[in-house]
């Protein structure tokens, strides 16, 4: 009988192959698997840098940002340049307007800003204003490249680096004037008075900050608009009477603007901004004609340039988007202006007392180079002449009611002055000239006579009245205005035949420390700038070619505003002194790119 040997020594080698060859494939699944792991630590890595890297690139805005902004709005140049120049980390050695392109490399030029919280972050920006780069950012005139286009626009280039990532960015940036005389209506408040009722048409920017409002109450309707009521962004359309062809030639035309590939349109720049408060659109009322209809079919913008509401709209329709909204930023803006605006008050316009400032030079008695009106003051289209001249405290009038506060003297001129602050109202032409400052402590009283032919007086001239409570005389700072405020009619015409505006050339400004009341006619022309630190009452149908600005404002019975764009400048002079009317400057974003690295 035989036996079969095993050969143990054969087998275990075979089992240490196996072994091995198990160890190698562990081996190398371990090193992939711990390449792929430190592969994948690095992306994660640099992609977290490249996250960090856009904290430099906000932070080198905001801090260039802040310098444009102080720029623009030292207007008496008391900073030093270098804290306004916008170049954050970069020396004003190096030459920008010479085509220079800054870079991390550029160490003698360059010294980044660190971040507190990252110190490896580091970041430096450079800005460009686009109407004195010699560049032609905006592609309109290679000829031409610091163009009038170009003005109030600048770049901040900003670039970012955090360890082995770097990142670039360019912000276009558009610098405006958003002081309260740059819409239609401007209220501080919003709308006291509930619903607007009828045909409301307004043809311009609506600013509206809620103040009255404490958080919480954003239900409550700052803006409601009914019936055919509408927002326009042209002279066009709405729910009134319409611009007459005698008030439009009164007025510099619109500006036009090339929008989806139509050229040409009239447009006043309209845009919508309520920044407590919600907004409410019932019936057919609008936000802007309708969508924008291009390929030449009208010479109109109809949408509207923006629409900031903090998204508060009361009646979204089903999909939760406002119907019967039509802009360019679509509805979901927040408001814009952060708390660059407050309404202004004779206590505190933009931190300083306008009451003050506009009695300069003024008081109740003999002492100061003007006297103030101690009373209230009325006239009357087709009622008794009337002249007060603050400067050499002449007074001519007779039967009128109201001012027997004041001692009448001398004869009425047949022409107004040259000089001073005065009134001049002629009762048989029903002309009015107004030169300077007319403040009243008391009431003013504009009023039609009897009659079809005393519901106008034309007026002329650059001047403001003023009503406020004195402690001495009248009422307490009311205005009322029930006849039609015109400028003359245009006489002549320009190089291409269109009439030559009177408007605002000549301009009246009105100031109420309560309330100001336009009304009472079977219909009502105005021309100029309407304030009341209280309300504004619109109560019957008028065509208001301006602005009015109130802490709240009651509209009805088909009101058309038409904002004037030069109001805004012609309201600044020194001899008006109109509330609220210095630059509030702020800048506005108009794009953001991502650049190569640098």
């Amino acid at each position: 009988m035989s036996t079969k040997k095993i050969h143990s020594k054969g087998q275990e080698g075979i089992a240490l192959i196996l072994a091995l060859f198990f160890l190698f494939g562990l081996t190398t699944m371990a090193t992939v698997m711990a390449n792929r792991l430190m592969a994948q630590h690095r992306d994660l890595s640099t992609y977290v840098n490249y996250q960090k890297c856009l904290q430099g690139i906000e932070a080198g805005i905001a801090h260039a940002k802040a310098e444009i902004f102080r720029a623009q709005n030292d207007v008496d140049n008391e900073l030093d340049a270098a804290v306004k120049d916008g170049r954050i980390g970069l020396s004003t050695d190096f030459d920008l307007e010479a085509g220079g392109v800054p870079t991390f490399a550029d160490t003698n030029a360059v010294t980044p800003w660190n971040s507190e919280t990252l110190p490896e972050l580091e970041f430096f920006a450079y800005s460009y204003d686009w109407s004195s780069d010699g560049r032609d950012n905006n592609g309109n005139d290679p000829a031409n490249p610091d163009e009038e286009a170009e003005e109030g626009y600048w770049s901040i280039i900003v670039h970012s680096r955090m360890k082995n990532v770097s990142r670039s960015v360019e912000v276009v940036l558009q610098a405006k004037n958003v002081n309260v005389w740059q819409n239609a209506i401007f209220a501080g408040q919003g709308q006291g008075g509930g619903v607007i009722n009828g045909n409301v048409s307004i043809h311009g920017s609506v600013h509206i900050l809620g103040e009255n409002l404490e958080p919480g109450d954003e239900a409550i309707n700052a803006l409601a608009l009914t019936g055919s009521s509408i927002i326009a962004n042209s002279y066009c359309c709405g729910g009134g009477s319409g611009l007459s062809d005698d008030m439009r030639d009164r007025v510099p035309a619109p500006e036009t603007v090339d929008f989806m590939g139509e050229l040409g349109l009239e447009t006043v720049e309209a845009i919508v901004r309520v920044k407590n408060g919600s907004v409410s659109l019932n019936g057919s009322a609008n936000l802007g004609l309708a969508p924008d209809i291009t390929f030449g079919e009208n010479d109109r913008k109809e949408s509207l340039d923006g629409v900031y509401v903090n998204n508060n709209w009361a009646d979204p329709g089903d999909d939760g988007i406002p119907v019967h909204v039509y802009s360019d930023n679509g509805t979901a803006a927040a408001y814009d202006l952060g708390d660059a605006m407050d309404f202004p008050t004779f206590a505190d316009d933009a931190g300083e007392a306008h009451l003050a400032y506009y009695l300069e030079d003024f008081d109740l008695g003999t002492t100061a180079d003007n006297e103030v009106f101690n009373g209230d003051i009325e006239i009357e289209a087709g009622g008794d002449d009337f002249y007060w001249n603050a400067t050499t405290r002449a007074l001519t009038y007779s039967n009128a009611s109201g001012m027997s506060n004041m001692t009448e003297s001398g004869t009425f001129p047949a022409s107004p002055p040259t000089e001073g602050n005065f009134i001049w109202f002629n009762a048989s032409t029903k002309e009015m000239v107004i030169r300077g400052r007319i403040p009243v402590s008391g009431d003013i009283r504009l009023l039609s006579g009897n009659g079809a032919q005393n519901r106008k007086i034309t007026y002329s001239g650059v001047g403001s009245f003023l009503a406020y409570d004195g402690g001495t005389g009248g009422g307490p700072g009311n205005v009322t205005v029930q006849v039609s405020l015109v400028t003359p009619e245009s006489t002549t015409t320009d190089a291409n035949g269109d009439p030559v505006p009177t408007f605002p050339v000549n301009v009246i400004g009105i100031m109420a420390a309560n309330d100001i009341s336009l009304g009472g006619g079977a219909h009502l022309d105005l021309m100029g700038g309407f304030y009341a630190q209280e309300t504004i009452v619109v109560d019957q149908q008028a065509t208001i070619m301006g602005t009015i600005v109130g802490n709240d404002f009651e509209l009805s019975q088909v009101p058309d505003v038409y904002q004037v764009m030069p109001l805004a400048e012609a309201l600044t002079g020194d001899a008006i002194r109109m509330i609220g009317s210095e630059p509030v400057i702020v800048l506005i974003k108009v794009s953001w790119r991502e650049l190569g690295v640098g």
